[in-house]
């Protein structure tokens, strides 16, 4: 499925996982104007 978005808090929200087009994204939970993808 394109355009496929997971996103769940880790830790109360400190680390957010996005999965995009079967490509897996981790990093720190920040303001969504701050992920600026392809």
């Amino acid at each position: 499925m394109c355009g496929l978005l997971l996103v769940f808090h880790e830790g109360a929200g400190q680390f957010e996982w996005q999965v995009r087009d079967g490509d897996v994204v981790v990093g720190q939970a920040v303001p969504r104007h701050d992920y600026l993808w392809r």
